[in-house]
């Protein structure tokens, strides 16, 4: 049996059983003073799926969790790593499954998973809690809901960027087509998402291609992403019925239609994290502390706003928060109006059926004085 040795906080080394993560969390958690109350509040993940760990009921936690839980418990790196090494060697007992299907370009069908913006903020809490509903369930499907400019698609991305390792593939498919600025039907959804996951597949007739569907899902793990759902009957057709797939599905209704499916609707950003995203996006020469919590507040914590305002200053040198401040309580300046004339066509573009991703992925520029 595979042992491997600790330095403990009192310097004596101790040996740790391979098997004993739970026991290991544990520890580490005592000698941190930390109830299992304090610890999930610190890190975000759950009391329940702490306690699985700790009770061995769940041996190999997702790395995010594991991550949460060591920068919670602020593990010097030789501890953090013994966490992670007693997952890895729990996974590796796993007996090999049969070899994957070769991963093939997405030419004809959706695209893929498209880019994490580096600058994504905040929202630590429900992203916790949704990758803990992607990897702990057979087949789960994890509503993302919340008005336009809540940032539902950009959430959406960074939970399938934090949970693929877990699937075999992940396929991003907006529910809006480009050309008709209009839903597609779930029939175009199904041939699309065949197209992805089964290159080989052949066309089948609209009557056909959702039973096309749910058999090329059988025996797979794939990670399904369905961008700016317009309802319930979209949808309704394209969840799986066998197999270990999950999906999910970002909307601005909140799809109560939909029965057996987990539950996030996104709210605005705490105003430390819109703070935060300001400073991310505002060079520092053109704010002040001050400055920034104000227009922190005047955005309301709605991530659209927050970017496309920080955005815009950042885009022109010669703009402040401060002067943007002062323009948007007057509105007086003639440079600056056309400022704040930009933000409000921007909002007004993302009421339209536009997909919020292509909104977001688009500039809007105030016309010069």
């Amino acid at each position: 049996m595979i042992r491997i040795q600790v330095l403990r906080g009192g310097g004596a080394m101790e040996a740790a059983d391979e098997a004993e993560l739970g026991a290991l969390l544990r520890e580490f958690r005592d000698r941190s003073n930390l109830t299992l109350e304090a610890l999930a509040e610190l890190s975000g993940v759950s009391v329940r799926t702490i306690g699985d760990i700790e009770r061995g009921v769940r041996r190999a936690p997702h790395r995010y969790t594991l991550n949460s839980l060591a920068a919670a418990l602020q593990l010097p790196p030789h501890d953090a790593q013994m966490l992670f090494s007693l997952v890895r060697r729990e996974r590796a007992k796993v007996a090999p499954k049969p070899p994957k299907p070769p991963k093939l370009p997405n030419v004809l069908g959706p695209f893929p998973l498209p880019r994490m913006i580096p600058d994504f903020t905040g929202r630590e809490a429900e992203l916790q809690r949704a990758i803990e509903l992607l990897v702990s369930q057979p087949s789960p499907i994890v509503t993302v809901t919340g008005p336009v400019g809540y940032g539902t698609t950009t959430f959406a991305i960074a939970l399938a960027r934090a949970a693929e390792e877990d699937f075999e593939s992940t396929v991003f498919l907006s529910m809006v087509s480009p050309e008709k600025n209009s839903p597609i039907s779930p029939e175009e959804a199904a041939r699309s998402i065949v197209r992805a996951i089964d290159p080989s597949a052949k066309p089948t007739p609209d009557t056909e291609v959702i039973a096309q569907y749910q058999r090329a899902l059988i025996g797979r793990r794939i990670l399904l992403v369905c961008d700016d759902v317009d309802g319930e009957t979209q949808v309704r057709p394209l969840l799986p019925t066998h197999g270990e797939s999950a999906m999910i599905l970002t909307s601005r209704l909140p799809l109560a239609g939909l029965d057996g499916v987990s539950r996030l609707p996104l709210g605005p950003l705490e105003i430390e994290d819109s703070i935060r995203l300001l400073e991310s996006i505002i060079p520092e020469g053109q704010r002040t502390a001050a400055d920034t919590a104000e227009l922190a507040r005047f955005c309301e914590g709605v991530p659209l706003g927050l970017r496309i305002s920080g955005n815009q200053v950042a885009s022109h040198p010669g703009f402040t928060v401060g002067s943007v401040l002062r323009n948007l309580a007057s509105d007086t300046d003639r440079g600056l109006g056309a400022f704040s004339a930009g933000i409000v066509a921007c909002w007004r573009r993302s009421s339209s059926r536009m997909s919020v991703f292509a909104l977001s992925n688009s500039w809007c520029f105030a016309a010069s004085a």
